[in-house]
């Protein structure tokens, strides 16, 4: 068997394309379950389900699922509330986690 051409072939029929913020958007979420689990704020069992969930999205396509998964996650460590796209603090009445500086 041709290991090589068989992951050639599995490549481009499981292949998504990614934009750089969806890339940039990994980059984050995979920093942020790796240091949550490094700061033992996340169990080793919930971090290898994280990355799991993560590559079954990617592997079955459901780019939509992905990126909704990726921003939940990186939500829940901002404390509910979306990182400030303005350049002002989070918060303000948005969410229910105390603005940040």
């Amino acid at each position: 068997m041709d290991i090589a051409k068989a992951m050639r072939e599995a490549s481009a029929e499981y292949s998504l394309q990614f934009t750089s913020d969806e890339m940039a958007e990994m980059k984050t979420y995979l920093s942020t379950v790796l240091n949550r689990h490094a700061e033992g704020k996340l169990l080793h069992e919930a971090a290898i389900g994280e990355l799991m969930t993560l590559c079954t999205l990617i592997n079955t396509g459901d780019k939509q699922s992905m990126n909704h998964r990726l921003r939940e996650f990186i939500q829940q460590e901002n404390g509910g509330n979306w990182p400030s796209t303005t350049g002002n603090p989070s918060g303000s009445g948005r969410g229910n986690a105390p603005e940040k500086a």
